[in-house]
């Protein structure tokens, strides 16, 4: 009863079927206006003249005017406008002549409201003809905007890009960035949606670099544990539905060892699930809250279909920072885990390390356990170290909040390649092995295991297996080895320098040939200064070239700023191409020639 309520509630209570109800008025007055400017103005007295243009017209103004302002369609236009008529003609024929007739002459009643143009019978079938026609276009017309038949889970054999455009283009509309005074932007989102973080316990992950790697390593050791693992990552490198997946124990982690894609959230259910959400940000904002923000929204979906999934465990990462984060809904995770801090995005974060540790820090709850990158081994100052160091263990301290960090000091590299390492920590002896090959991978490795263990979800063996098995696409990632092409989406200054010594530590004597691409919004001449200063490798060319994006720092100027840095005496050929696909071609062909 509740449901056939809320039913009739959206069909005939609504602002849609306001706007439904004008759209027919509208289309009313456009049928009275050409039939009076046929027959009465230009003298066209004969039906063929008046009364046909009259009906085509009006009922092509219903149709445009309910695609555009009442249903918001995005389907295929001529499919849907021949269901338009075809439901329009057959509810007309139906009410309006079996109708009246039932009223006028199996009831006998023929009372009359105007005479000589309506009666009765008239007036109810005209009712019921509005009425069946809003049933109509909300369900079987415009059934693709319908939000109370959501599309099949898992199901829907249509065009899957047609899902993703629709729901990214309602993620689209929300600003990128909500007022951080409104502590309950997010929350009061979640609250709508019945707080669907609640359904499983949670590890929360924050830190300038390295939240990827940790997230990977921590759901490869949860998910040998026979665990479901709900994987919440940012940003995405191909595709969005990247950012939130699922990984069902060993087997989902052996789907996605083959292919990078396994695991993801399918087109439909993002869109099936993104209009539940649209809808509770409409009810939040109707009753004054804060709009949501395109964070807020993509961490719902993630909240709801781990939910859905029924995850033992979920992984989550911060977007950016971890105070003001959408992410940090959560009362009391599993455990805190911190990666390197580093500077990057100042303009929201703050412009000193502890001001930028300040919002890591902000993911902190009374008495988790924290797990934390040692910050004298994240490449930055003495002074950055010791704030980063210090902002931290004051607020552990607050919290009652066991700290624990993890550095170079903490294992010995017992082996290391174009391959992988392996390595030993000091502390117990134990010895591991990890596909990913930047130097600062064990620490990551390291830091996972111990939260997983501390929170009684995994054993030692889990932990091995898991290690071993990782894979983290992008993060000094060997896409060919004739020539050896080696990508890493370092984005600041930290990040160089960590390439840089992986680097040193594998080339050897051969030639590196760099592709750059950079954003306008980074410290592109620090990262420059970090790859090409004094490198511990010899660096045969540098071609400047310009990610797909909005902010990208122009191929030109990128080279232009290389040749500054090295000098005009360096031997370094700088060239700038700015199509990424003609830069790689060239510096494989150049790679070729150099060996």
């Amino acid at each position: 009863m509740k449901k056939l309520k809320k039913h009739l509630i959206e069909l005939f209570f609504t602002v849609e079927f306001l706007r439904y109800f004008v759209s027919g008025l509208v289309a009313t007055a456009v049928n009275v206006l050409v039939y009076m400017l046929m027959s009465r103005w230009l003298g066209l007295d004969r039906w063929y003249y008046s009364d046909v243009p009259a009906i085509f017209l009006s009922v092509l103004a219903a149709y445009v005017l309910n695609r555009l302002w009442v249903f918001h369609s995005e389907s295929d236009v001529w499919l849907e406008f021949i269901r338009f008529v075809g439901s329009r003609l057959a509810i007309s024929f139906v009410f309006e002549y079996v109708g009246i007739y039932l009223v006028r002459h199996i009831l006998g009643n023929t009372t009359e409201i105007i005479p000589g143009t309506l009666d009765l019978g008239k007036l109810i079938a005209l009712v019921f003809v509005v009425l069946a026609n809003r049933i109509s276009g909300k369900l079987y017309v415009f059934k693709e905007e319908d939000k109370e038949n959501p599309m099949p889970h898992h199901t829907q054999a249509v065009d899957p890009q047609f899902y993703l455009d629709r729901a990214m283009a309602a993620i689209r509309k929300a600003d990128a960035f909500g007022n951080n005074l409104l502590r309950d932007r997010s929350a009061g989102l979640y609250r709508e949606l019945g707080d669907p973080w609640r359904s499983y316990p949670a590890f929360h992950i924050a830190g300038t670099n390295g939240k990827g790697s940790i997230s990977a390593y921590l759901t490869h050791i949860l998910c040998h544990s026979g665990l479901k693992v709900g994987w919440y990552t940012s940003p995405f490198l191909e595709r969005f539905n990247e950012r939130i997946r699922v990984l069902d124990g060993r087997e989902g982690l052996l789907a996605f060892d083959r292919d990078f894609m396994a695991g993801q959230i399918p087109d439909a259910d993002i869109a099936r699930l993104m209009e539940k959400i649209e809808a509770a940000a409409g009810k939040v904002v109707s009753a004054g809250g804060a709009p949501p923000t395109q964070f807020d929204l993509m961490t719902a979906l993630a909240f709801l279909w781990f939910e859905e999934e029924a995850c033992d465990v979920a992984v989550l990462e911060t977007g950016m920072g971890g105070r003001f984060d959408s992410t940090n809904i959560l009362e009391q995770p599993l455990a805190c885990l911190i990666g390197a801090p580093g500077f990057d995005h100042m303009d929201r974060l703050g412009n000193t390390m502890r001001e930028i540790m300040g919002e890591k820090a902000g993911i902190l709850k009374e008495g988790c356990p924290v797990f934390a990158y040692a910050p004298e081994d994240a490449l930055l100052s003495d002074a950055d170290a010791r704030d980063a160091r210090d902002v931290l263990e004051n607020r552990c301290l607050e919290l009652s909040a066991p700290l624990e960090y993890f550095g170079y000091s903490d294992f010995t590299l017992l082996d290391y390649g174009w391959t992988g390492q392996r390595f030993q920590v000091k502390g117990d002896g134990r010895v591991y092995s990890t596909r990913l090959i930047g130097p600062y991978q064990p620490i990551y490795a390291l830091m996972a295991g111990a939260a997983a263990q501390s929170a009684g979800m995994a054993d030692q063996a889990s932990v091995e297996r898991g290690i071993a098995d990782c894979i983290w696409p992008a993060r000094m990632e060997i896409l060919a080895d004739d020539p050896v092409i080696l990508l890493d989406g370092a984005h600041n200054e930290q990040a160089c320098l960590a390439l840089r010594d992986g680097l040193g530590r594998l080339v050897g004597a051969k030639p590196v040939i760099f592709v750059i691409g950079l954003l306008e919004d980074k410290e592109h001449r620090k990262m420059l200064e970090a790859l090409l200063l004094d490198a511990p490798y010899r660096i045969r060319s540098v071609i400047g070239t310009e990610p797909t994006d909005p902010r990208s720092y122009g191929a030109d100027r990128l080279a232009a700023e290389a040749r500054d840095i090295l000098g005009d005496d360096h031997p370094v050929e700088v060239i700038s191409r700015a199509r990424p696909q003609e830069a790689l071609t060239l510096a494989i062909q150049k790679a070729k020639e150099e060996g």
